[in-house]
């Protein structure tokens, strides 16, 4: 028996993703969901009779049905192949559409817990917009009592620009899941349509009548350019800015003259009265003045130097970019080589150079201008493919094309790469490094953020972080540039250098020095160790296995908390081969370098393995007694007496055969190797100590204790259990005047300060003061401490010639032991810091400790506590 089913509305909700959430309809929704469901006959009947629909559920392919309720992918849902449908597909049908009706029942749950969220953020969308309107209109009432009555709704224009958002918040109050229609749906997306663009339209009103820009609270952030429009100094930002022509401008800070983001975006928000002043002047029409005019110079200057060549846009890194956010401060830095290399062109503002002279010259002004030592314009030097250098007088004088020798000449930059027929990948890390080795920054880490854009990499910046920046830039460019001229720098070997090799033959230190440890790791401290690395070039390394006879392949770096793990040709220098050496207290292995120097051919480090250490844990670099130096490795040229090689044919620069033509070692090996790559604390050093390190005396070994040092000006402290034992004793404690509570200032230059002990008619003078006697140019003077019974000590000066007793020892000032009288007196040669002086039946005994190292002391002032006590005398010095 035929039957039918009268069609239903139903509701337009995807099972997986409802309209609300995720968009708008597909147009032929609604229609299709129009169309009467088909005649379903059971049984045979004739083929003229109704013929079903084909293509009933089409309308729903477009959704993400589940797999349990899909018609897209059920046999039901294509076409009949033939006009007979027999009771079971009719019971597979009628089970489908009931597990699409369970599912639309749990999408409408889901619909009416979004309903109530949106209810919930409504209401406090609303209550926020309420108070934002009230406090606009206390605002504008008080401009009008200011401006005497102008009229202005900007601030309520503003309010409605808050509050029409807020309108399409309320129209889905009224959305609930009885009123869930079709057209209801469709109005609603409609009206939202329509608020959206009268907020544009109003928006866009608002900022023409307004001078300045309105930024939304919930505008979302994206990545950005400000630019300066050189007309009016305004600040616009560009979401890409390869499509806009700009300018941009090279230039030193000067401290105290730059004018940030902030103080530019200042200039042109007005106050009410401001604004009232500038509706009169239309009104009269009177000429407007611009916010440029309030600028800096060099702003003001460089707008008009780029307006009058056609440029209607400027970036200056002063004022284009918010410091005050880390996020665009980051991606500043981290855009500044494309920033630049994108400009139509740069300028180059050269303040400390006059256009009158000429740049050419030897020992001109352009050679000797601070721009060519500033760490940030060596980027701003090669990206841009014009540069034109312009004077203090802002005159152009030059491009970096017509100047190209004499800037190749300063900088040491390629005139190919700098007219950009070189590109910079073809130059090595080394040399790249080489030409920010006499730049300096202002900050630590800008050292490495400078040169970001010269190798093509980008790095998180963390201002605070000190050298540990450029130990990043270097892991970063390990990863992405295969040149191991990276490792070759610092005190290296070459044989133009005429080093003896047969020092290479002789065992190293065991230890290092302070000054040595920052050269002992695999990547440099800063670029200005690269500073004579210039000539280094990488090897291609099919030459490299062809020079070294071994099969190297690609090497893999990997960081490890052990160091970097990779795998490099060794070969034994210490102990050497077939030497007899008894527990070597270290070993050292040359590490072959896939580079080579323009003169010397291979480079090669070397491997320092202390006892201590893991076997395939390495340091960098050894010291050498004869001649005292550090060496962090050699060329293979240096190293042919110790290795035992000598040069081969031209194809190759060396063999490893000796001048018999036997075959006197193996030659290098492919090894595992783990080497320290950067420090894993990091030194910090005081100002004090840095400025105090000529004046450290080195009087024993480097591995003895420092001497105790007590030397004047200081500041002594006699400690209040000294004054309360010395009450007790029955002793009352007086000092020289000018001198607060228990302690004593000692000056430079004297005189003698007394500590008096008296007991009745018994008094003990301890007098304390520089010693007279000279020690050294620049060396302070020695603290010195006398006592004397009943009145107070006299110091004789000691005249005797000692400038004998002070010489030089590695760059520092050395003093040897003073006579023995002038000795004697000397509190830094007391015994443990400890005297003892005769007082008849009792003895005094003097402590001295040095809370503070008069050489680590910032202000050149030594802290010392002295302890006194009496006890009964069984001996002592006086």
């Amino acid at each position: 028996m035929p039957s039918s089913r009268a069609p239903a509305p139903l509701l337009p909700v995807a099972i997986s993703h409802s309209p609300l959430l995720s968009g708008p309809l597909p147009d032929d929704l609604f229609a299709n969901l129009a169309k009467p469901l088909p005649t379903i006959t059971i049984g045979p009947f004739a083929p003229s009779s109704v013929q079903p629909e084909a293509g009933l559920f089409s309308a729903y392919q477009p959704f993400a049905w589940s797999s349990s309720s899909s018609l897209a992918s059920s046999p039901s849902s294509a076409a009949p192949p033939s006009t007979t449908v027999s009771p079971k597909e009719v019971i597979s049908l009628l089970n489908l559409l009931e597990s699409m009706e369970n599912d639309i029942v749990t999408e409408v749950q889901r619909v009416r817990l979004g309903i109530q969220e949106a209810r919930t953020l409504v209401r406090e969308c609303r209550q926020d917009c309420e108070e934002r309107t009230r406090a606009l209109q206390k605002r504008r009432e008080r401009e009008r009592r200011e401006t005497k009555g102008a009229e202005d709704d900007f601030w309520l224009g503003t309010g409605l620009v808050y509050m029409m958002p807020f309108n399409l918040m309320t129209a889905l109050l009224d959305f609930t899941q009885e009123t869930c229609t079709a057209s209801d749906f469709a109005n609603l997306i409609n009206t939202a349509d329509a608020l959206t663009l009268q907020v544009c339209q109003r928006t866009r009103a608002l900022r023409r009548r307004q001078d300045w820009t309105i930024t939304p609270h919930f505008a979302a952030s994206r990545q950005k350019m400000w630019l300066l429009e050189t007309s009016t100094g305004k600040l616009h930002y560009f979401p890409d800015p390869s499509r806009v022509n700009y300018a941009i401008l090279s230039h030193v800070w000067i401290p105290g003259k730059e004018q940030t983001f902030q103080d530019l975006q200042a200039l042109h928000t007005l106050s009410a009265k401001e604004r009232w002043t500038h509706r009169l002047d239309r009104v009269a029409r009177r000429p407007r003045p611009t916010a440029l005019a309030g600028a800096s110079e060099k702003i003001r200057e460089c707008c008009a130097f780029a307006r009058a060549r056609d440029y209607s846009w400027l970036w200056v890194d002063t004022c284009c970019i918010d410091k005050t956010s880390s996020a665009e401060l980051s991606e500043a830095i981290n855009s500044m080589y494309q920033w630049y290399a994108q400009a139509g062109v740069c300028y180059a503002f050269l303040h400390d150079v006059d256009g009158a002279h000429d740049p050419r010259a030897l020992g001109s002004q352009f050679r000797q201008s601070r721009w060519f030592r500033r760490g940030w314009t060596l980027q701003e030097l090669i990206a841009p493919r014009e540069l034109v250098f312009v004077s203090k007088q802002w005159r152009p004088f030059g491009t970096k094309r017509s100047l190209a020798d004499v800037v190749e000449d300063v900088t040491g930059v390629e005139r190919a790469v700098l007219e950009h027929r070189r590109p910079l990948s073809s130059v090595s890390v080394a040399r790249r490094m080489a030409w920010a080795a006499q730049r300096k920054t202002t900050r630590v880490e800008d050292e490495a953020y400078a040169l970001m854009g010269i190798f093509g990499v980008n790095i998180p910046t963390i201002y605070g972080e000190g050298r540990g920046a450029f130990y990043r830039l270097q892991e970063e460019i390990l990863r992405h540039i295969p040149d191991q001229s990276i490792f070759a720098w610092g005190p290296l070997v070459f044989d133009r250098y005429q080093w003896p090799g047969e020092r290479f033959d002789q065992a190293p230190s065991a230890a290092l020095t302070a000054e040595d440890a920052p050269n002992a790791y695999l990547f440099a401290p800063s670029p200005s160790a690269f500073e004579h690395s210039a000539g280094i070039t990488p090897l291609a390394f099919d030459a490299f296995q062809r020079e070294i006879g071994v099969p190297a392949g690609v090497p893999d770096y990997t960081v490890t908390s052990y160091g970097i793990h990779t795998r490099l040709p060794l070969v034994p220098l210490w102990p050497p081969r077939g030497a007899e050496v008894m527990a070597p207290h270290l070993t050292v292995h040359v590490a072959v370098l896939a580079c080579v120097d323009a003169e010397d051919g291979l480079v090669a480090l070397f491997l320092r393995a202390p006892a201590d250490r893991n076997h395939e844990q390495y340091e960098v670099g050894c010291r050498y007694r004869e001649p005292d130096a550090f060496v962090r490795g050699a060329t293979l040229r240096c190293l042919r007496n110790a290795l035992r090689m000598m040069p081969a044919s031209p194809a190759s620069h060396f063999n490893w055969l000796d001048p018999g033509g036997a075959l006197a070692q193996e030659g290098p090996m492919m090894a595992s190797v783990y080497i320290l790559y950067r420090p894993f604390e990091l030194q910090v050093e005081s100002f004090a100590m840095r400025r105090n390190r000529p004046l450290r005396l080195i009087e024993e070994t480097d591995a003895a204790p420092p001497p105790r040092r007590f030397f004047c000006p200081c500041e002594v402290v006699i400690p209040a259990w000294t004054l309360s034992q010395l009450h007790e004793a029955g002793y009352a404690v007086v000092i020289s005047q000018d001198h607060d509570g228990a302690t004593v200032q000692v000056s430079k230059d004297g005189p003698l300060v007394s500590v008096v002990l008296s007991r009745g008619a018994e008094q003990v003078h301890i007098s304390l003061g520089p010693c007279p006697s000279p020690h050294g140019l620049i060396m302070p003077k020695p603290l010195v401490a006398l006592v004397a019974v009943g009145k107070p000590p006299v110091l004789a000066e000691d005249t005797a010639d000692t400038a004998g007793n002070v010489s030089s020892r590695n760059g520092y000032l050395v003093s040897h032991r003073p006579p023995e009288q002038c000795r004697r007196t000397h509190v830094q040669d007391w015994t443990d810091g400890r005297a003892d002086f005769a007082l008849g039946e009792k003895r005094l005994v003097l402590q001295c400790e040095s809370w503070t190292d008069y050489l680590d002391s910032g202000n050149h002032r030594g802290l010392y506590a002295l302890t006194v006590q009496v006890e009964e005398a069984v001996g002592g010095q006086g």
